[in-house]
């Protein structure tokens, strides 16, 4: 047993000096972080016309930020080297510059989805954003799908303020009128189309591009007083430069009807009250005991009985006869239908190059 334990001894200490010995040293390492400067921006914001005045100038990010002065500069302190400059003003397109520490020189264009909307008063175009007057203006693709025959019915509440009537009449168009009736004479407003007065009715309503409702007295100083109740400027669609000929077609159909109807009295309620009006007012009917017994006839049974029938008038001569009507019709019935089918027809050409534009058009309403 001894010796066994012996060469155990021997082999753990040979392999203890087989093996290489490492060592292992640290050394401190120092992480320099680079200075950053504030820097003073300086610059000038101009459009078209000339400085900006009251255009802000803000770091990205965070409320640092000035305005222009009266001649387009600013002065921006506490900025470094890779912020991105934000520039923006009412109306125009913010742009967006990273600072590389030179001065900024910035020209600002004009935000077109944001002032393309114009307003038609007097002799020019002049931007909404710019419009202090009481104006309203609908654009004409309110117009258009629309089963409609004239500009007045598209106009009906599209427009605040504008008042728009239709008398009913077949063939007879629609009436304006701004703000209420002032006048017993009647207030209706200047109608100009294309700078030029006329009936508005005349007009296919496909063909509006716009409509301007100038509302206050300051019309008058520009129409004078025909003027005094308001002027509806409408303006016609156009060609364009430099655009090939198009032709555009469209067709409808809709169903149109009286939205109600009036009940009316059948021919035996009609002739008991005013033969008992005729009795409070002179004392005697208005339908003799003859005729009334007719009337009664035709209407508990039309078919065996006829609506005339020989009526003696004494007034005539001794035996004086005449056709007397004693029928039950419903003329309203017969006369209007509960609907009926309108057809449109559009088509228009436009185009134009580089001098003249044209567009022409047509339209048919059945």
């Amino acid at each position: 047993m001894l010796k066994i334990t012996r060469q155990v001894t021997l082999l753990l200490l040979a392999g203890a000096l087989s093996f290489p010995a490492y060592s292992y040293a640290t050394q401190a390492t120092e992480v320099l972080v680079p200075e950053v400067t504030q820097e003073k921006v300086t610059g000038t914001v101009e459009d078209a016309l000339g400085p900006v005045i009251g255009a802000s100038v803000m770091v990205k990010g965070t409320t640092n930020g000035v305005i222009t002065d009266l001649e387009g500069k600013f002065s921006l302190n506490d900025v470094k080297k890779g912020d991105i400059i934000v520039i923006s003003y009412i109306g125009y397109v913010t742009q967006e510059i990273p600072y590389t520490g030179k001065p900024i020189q910035v020209k600002l264009a004009e935000d077109s989805k944001a002032l393309e909307e114009v307003v038609v008063v007097g002799y020019a175009t002049v931007k909404k954003a710019n419009l202090t007057g009481a104006v309203s203006a609908v654009d004409g693709k309110v117009l258009e799908d629309r089963p409609i025959v004239n500009l007045g019915q598209g106009s009906q509440g599209a427009i605040p303020n504008l008042n728009v009537t239709t008398s009913g009449r077949p063939g007879q168009g629609s009436s304006f009128n701004i703000r209420g009736t002032t006048a017993m004479s009647g207030s209706s407003p200047l109608v100009l189309v294309d700078g030029v007065e006329m009936d508005p009715n005349l007009i296919n309503p496909q063909d509006v591009k716009s409509v301007s409702v100038l509302k206050d007295a300051a019309s008058a100083s520009i129409y004078g007083a025909r003027a005094a109740y308001g002027v509806v400027l409408i303006t016609t669609k156009g060609g364009r430069k430099d655009q090939p000929t198009q032709v555009s077609f469209d067709a409808s159909v809709s169903f149109n009807g009286p939205t109600t109807r009036p009940t009316y009295m059948n021919s035996m309620q009609y002739a008991t009250w005013m033969n008992t009006a005729q009795q409070n007012t002179v004392g005697r009917d208005y339908f003799d005991a003859e005729w009334m017994q007719h009337i009664e006839a035709y209407y508990k049974d039309p078919v065996n009985n006829s609506p005339v029938f020989i009526h003696s008038d004494p007034s005539i001569s001794k035996n004086g006869t005449k056709y007397t009507y004693a029928g039950n019709t419903n003329w309203m019935k017969e006369l209007y239908k509960k609907n009926y089918p309108v057809q449109k027809y559009n088509v228009n050409i436009s185009g134009g190059g580089k001098k003249a534009t044209y567009y022409t058009s047509l339209g048919y309403t059945d």
